[in-house]
């Protein structure tokens, strides 16, 4: 006998669902007890009866044993939600589906060596409400008799018809994702050949854009922009279109006045100029990995997120944008300049990383100009700041300026003097800025300063990656606003955390990945502070 792995997985779809995960190791049982492995199988079967929704997996395994416990599943009485990955069984499964009609979850991947159409798999199953089919077995998408069906995914399939999506009044979401549309056959016209592709392919889309309730379409890795397609019919609320080859966003795209959402990621747009003023409700684009051009100057009405990751080649971006509180999102080589009209006002949260981090806005405090922290002073309703930079100096640009701060999270490097400037970073909070949450992260090398134990107005602090030394935790007292102390993966010199006892505005302490070396005496002032210490 060969693998067979068995999971029974909770599937949102009843709020009365009784749940358990089972994923016996069959293959390390297999060595020692091949009996037990099996044994082990069977008995899972046997409480099937306890579950609403079962998810099995069938890898590599010999054909044989996969139909006899394809048919120790009909015993199984009427579930809501099934989910088949790897099995090859049709005619058994099959079978199956027929028998429980009550199924309104249905999930089938890397299955069925035959070519088959969706009406031959659901035909009885009129509950079905979510229903999703990958992996080059489905040749027909012929839905019309799922009158309850609102998520519908049929990617990776080889699909030669698809019927009028009209009929489906609930459908929500769909996804095409990496699917070949052939030429046989379409909305029950017989046709032998098609032989404008182009036009075929807009057939496709008019009939899928028929649905009146859909809220998102995924039309990602189709090569759709090597045609001359209209969008302009989509009446949903979010568009994927990723990885299609666009060379340009497409003018029936950008008059959507509905769309919210855009993500036109991993393209090769070459354009330096994009208006989407006529899109009155977006609010996120994703433009990951798509400007193939140095510059890019963006109109928008109302956008509040934008995602820019791993546009290499894009060095400056200029944005107009009407929205307040727009949330920017870019990592990859190099920094970008980052300037607009209004946007210097309207920004309440910004992360400033050193450019080979993952963070919202590249920006390190070396790279000169190009940096957006030149133009510091200009954020003046900046509630939110992270940054990560080599030393404190960083805030001599006119820091102070920045009235409305609240949280900052700063890590610094292990540079040559990461300490560099810290008095003037200490004295500018203290006398301009009112924070209540600050996040300090620091190398294990590096002990936490002194000195922030004079940032008076503190209510919640967060120490990751520091040195915690006996003379430090004593000068903690200093912190009389403090209600929250967290400890994140920091070392402790032994038996220096008593002093805690004496904060009296401590509401919480929190030991997050410690060393055994002082759990001890966090079990002896956990006694002292009764419920105060978390671990």
């Amino acid at each position: 006998m060969r693998i067979i792995t068995i999971y029974i997985i909770q599937i949102l779809i009843s709020t009365n669902i009784k749940n358990i995960e089972c994923s016996p190791n069959a293959k390390r049982l297999k060595k020692d007890h091949p009996k037990k492995t099996e044994n082990n199988i069977k008995d899972i079967f046997k409480y099937f009866n306890l579950f609403e929704n079962i998810c099995i997996q069938f890898k590599r395994i010999n054909k044989k044993t996969e139909i006899e416990y394809t048919k120790l599943l009909m015993n199984k009485p009427q579930i809501k939600g099934f989910k088949l990955i790897e099995g090859s069984s049709y005619k058994d499964i099959h079978q199956f589906l027929n028998s429980n009609t009550q199924i309104e979850f249905l999930h089938i991947e890397d299955s069925f060596v035959i070519k088959t159409s969706i009406y031959t798999i659901t035909k009885h199953l009129k509950m079905l409400k979510c229903l999703k089919i990958h992996s080059r077995m489905i040749n027909s998408v012929d839905i019309g008799h799922l009158n309850k069906l609102t998520i519908f995914d049929c990617s990776r399939n080889d699909i030669t018809y698809i019927s009028d999506f009209s009929i489906n009044n609930d459908l929500k979401y769909i996804q095409f994702t990496s699917t070949l549309f052939f030429t046989n056959g379409l909305f029950d016209v017989e046709e032998t050949r098609i032989e404008n592709f182009e036009l075929y392919l807009q057939k496709i889309l008019d009939n899928i854009f028929k649905c009146k309730k859909v809220i998102s379409l995924n039309l990602s890795r189709n090569n759709l922009g090597n045609y001359n397609l209209d969008y302009s019919k989509f009446k949903g609320k979010k568009l994927i279109l990723g990885y299609n080859g666009f060379k340009k966003f497409p003018q029936s795209i950008i008059q959507l006045e509905n769309l919210e959402q855009l993500d036109f990621g991993y393209n090769d747009v070459t354009e330096g100029y994009l208006n989407l003023t006529r899109m009155v409700n977006l609010k996120k684009l994703t433009i990951t990995n798509c400007i193939k051009y140095q510059s890019l100057f963006l109109q928008t009405c109302g956008l509040t997120d934008l995602e820019l990751n791993h546009n290499n080649k894009l060095q400056n971006i200029e944005i107009d944008n009407s929205e307040k509180n727009i949330h920017i999102t870019t990592n990859g080589t190099y920094p970008i300049c980052i300037t607009g009209t209004s946007i210097y006002n309207y920004i309440n949260s910004l992360k400033i990383y050193d450019y080979t981090k993952n963070r919202y806005i590249n920006c390190d405090n070396t790279v000169g100009p190009q940096s957006i922290s030149c133009q510091m002073n200009k954020f003046i309703n900046l509630e939110k700041l992270e940054i990560y930079l080599a030393d404190f100096t960083f805030f001599n640009q006119k820091f102070y300026l920045l009235k409305k701060l609240q949280t900052l999270q700063l890590n610094i490097f292990q540079g040559v003097n990461p300490f560099l400037g810290i008095e003037n970073f200490v004295e500018n909070i203290n006398n301009y800025q009112r924070i209540k949450n600050f996040h300090f992260k620091s190398g294990f090398t590096q002990p936490f300063p002194i000195i922030l134990t004079n940032l008076k107005h503190i209510e919640e602090l967060h120490i990751k990656s520091c040195l915690l030394q006996e003379n430090t935790i004593q000068c903690f007292i200093n912190f009389i606003n403090l209600e929250k102390l967290y400890f994140i993966e920091c070392f402790f010199t032994d038996k220096i955390l008593q002093p805690l006892c004496d904060m009296k505005m401590l509401k919480i302490i929190e030991f997050c990945s410690f060393t055994n070396m002082i759990k001890e005496e966090i079990i002896t002032i956990q006694k002292q502070l009764q419920q105060k210490i978390r671990i």
